[in-house]
Parts: C-alpha cells; structure tokens; sequence
C-alpha cells in the first residue's frame, strides 16, 4: 500500500534542501532528485512550498537536462517530506485519463535527450497509490515511446489487466518484461537493455526491483525485434514523467497515481553488480523494501 506521508517541517535527515545520495558519475546523463532547489513552483520562480504544484524540475547531473509543465491543470504536486522515506521530498503524479477529461498531471523533457540507442540503464524510485484498470492496458510511468510503435524507444508502466509493472524497449507487448506483480509498495524498480548487437546471445533485456538486500530480475528471453536499431528520438525527443503517449506519438494518455523520489538515467548497461549496488543505495537512502 501507499505509505500516507506525514508532512513535517526541516529536520536533520531531510533532504529536501540537500542533494543526499550521490550516484556513480561514469555514463550518468541525468539524477532527477526533487530537492527544493531543482524545483520550480507554478509561477515558474524558485521558492516551492509543501503541497505546491509545480512547473519545473531539473536534473542534478551535469546534463541539467529540465523537465517542465505549462499547464496549470497538469502541474503534480510537490512535499518536502516523507517520513516513511527517510524524510525526502517526492513529486505526487495523479493517475491520468486525457487531457481533455482533467485529471493528467506529467512532465516533459524540454531538452534533446542524448541517451544510448543501443543501451540504457535507468533507476526509479516510487510508491504506487492506485493502478488505473478502466482506460488504457499499459500505463506509463517514463517513457519516450508511442503505444503502437513497433520500434519504439524505453517505457516502464504496469498491465492494469494483472495489476503488474512491466518495462519494454519497443511498443507494448512486443518484449516486454513483467517485473513484479501487484507492485504495491515503495521500491527501487530497475530497467536496462543491451540491443547493440544482432547477435541474440549478446543482447540482454532486464527488469527488477529490489527486495531485502537483492533485486529480483526478469530477463526477456524472447528478445522480439531486438535486432532492429533503436528510435532515434528524432520525433520523441522529449521523454515523459508521469505519462504515456497515444498512438500519434505525441497526446499524453493514461498513467498511474504514484509518488517520484528519484530517478537516474545511465547512457550504458550495467552488470548485476553495479546495479546491486546503486540500487541497495537508493534502497537505504529512501528506506524502501
């Protein structure tokens, strides 16, 4: 279940002024930790308040790479803390239908998102409050891909029919990963492909989450349309949090009501060592299971 924040003012381990868990630097081409800092409020001037929408979120790497809200209406809401979490700040996304039934709130990247076509890793930490089982079959939560694109680009969402969360390269279903089902708790949830190669016993494609001190990984041993080249991101340059896009590309559609502590975004595919350990410090750093 969701954790129900409990808002509190500045204390010693709140982190919502502060940038706290530093990742490893080699490959990192985006951190977006919603510190107060990296936030801009609805009025687009620094200065956010608990409980504030907001229109702006930067990453702490050196990308700087913005993500950003002009409408008012699709703005999420930012807490400075959560006591569940070691006191952190998070970002509060509503479970979305369109944009023309209310309700939608996600960022969009504003920047020309330079990642790896043929590997990424990424890291996300969230609590689910409710999964969204009446409009779209796959929600997303960070994606630069259409629904119906065949070669797509990365996508991490849930299957509202099973209540699971999945992550996949190219459009829904074609390889896709089943993470975990019934996704119900804060958790680190991680997502990294390897498609460099059309040698099929050289690729990889992994999904996880952690539990305890390890993660629990998925791998796609089907490994559908893997031999084709990754989008380019030439006409979907501006990945989504919160969010997905329907089958034009480019109209936000469903997602999922959920709290965002952290994301970061690896240009490389990284082994199950490394991940471990990333992954088991935002574990410790957001005391999540």
């Amino acid at each position: 279940m969701l954790h129900t924040p409990h808002f509190i003012t500045h204390v010693g381990t709140d982190d919502s002024g502060g940038g706290g868990y530093t990742p490893p630097a080699t490959n990192l081409i985006g951190d977006w930790n919603p510190i107060s800092s990296k936030i801009l409020n609805s009025s687009g001037s620094s200065g956010i308040t608990n409980g504030g929408a907001i229109s702006k979120l930067t990453d702490s790497s050196s990308s700087a790479y913005e993500m950003t809200q002009t409408s008012s209406g699709a703005m999420p809401i930012w807490y400075e803390s959560d006591s569940g979490r070691n006191n952190k700040p998070y970002i509060r996304f509503n479970e979305t239908r369109s944009l023309s039934s209310g309700g939608i709130t996600f960022l969009e990247m504003q920047n020309q998102f330079a990642y790896d076509a043929g590997q990424m890793t990424y890291y996300i930490v969230m609590d689910y409050n409710h999964w969204d089982s009446i409009y779209d079959g796959f929600t997303d939560v960070w994606t630069n891909a259409d629904d119906d694109n065949w070669d797509g680009g990365f996508r991490l969402g849930s299957d509202s029919s099973s209540y699971s969360m999945y992550c996949c390269v190219t459009r829904w279903p074609q390889n896709d990963i089943a993470i975990k089902s019934s996704m119900s708790s804060c958790r680190v949830v991680i997502h990294k492909f390897y498609t460099g190669t059309t040698t099929t016993s050289l690729q990889d494609h992994q999904g996880g989450y952690t539990t305890g001190t390890t993660i629990d990984w998925s791998t796609d041993s089907s490994r559908d349309d893997f031999g084709d080249s990754r989008q380019s991101l030439s006409g979907y340059n501006k990945p989504l949090l919160g969010t997905g896009r329907d089958g034009y590309g480019d109209a936000p559609y469903g997602g999922i009501d959920f709290n965002f502590y952290r994301l970061l975004v690896y240009d490389t595919f990284h082994d199950n060592a490394t991940s471990l350990t990333i992954a088991n410090a935002l574990k410790n750093e957001y005391s999540t299971l």
